[in-house]
């Protein structure tokens, strides 16, 4: 998604698109605390560094799951 020096901000729409996810799932992951908005001139946006940490957090849980599934 982003270099290590690359740092975008992107709208919930976004997020949408780049997640490929509804506008009801982004809300869940906010009001979860999964996603943290930056409020910038009243338009909510979202750190792409915090996008990288919510999809290698969910890619951790899946490994685990699966590895679990394979063992039993």
């Amino acid at each position: 998604m982003t270099t290590t020096r690359e740092r975008r901000l992107y709208s919930a729409a976004q997020v949408q698109e780049l997640l490929n996810i509804s506008r009801h799932d982004v809300d869940r992951l906010i009001n979860t605390g999964q996603l943290v908005g930056i409020r910038l001139c009243g338009e909510v946006r979202f750190d792409s560094k915090d996008l990288e940490v919510l999809i290698e957090t969910y890619k951790r849980v899946a490994e685990r799951t699966k590895d679990v599934k394979s063992v039993g």
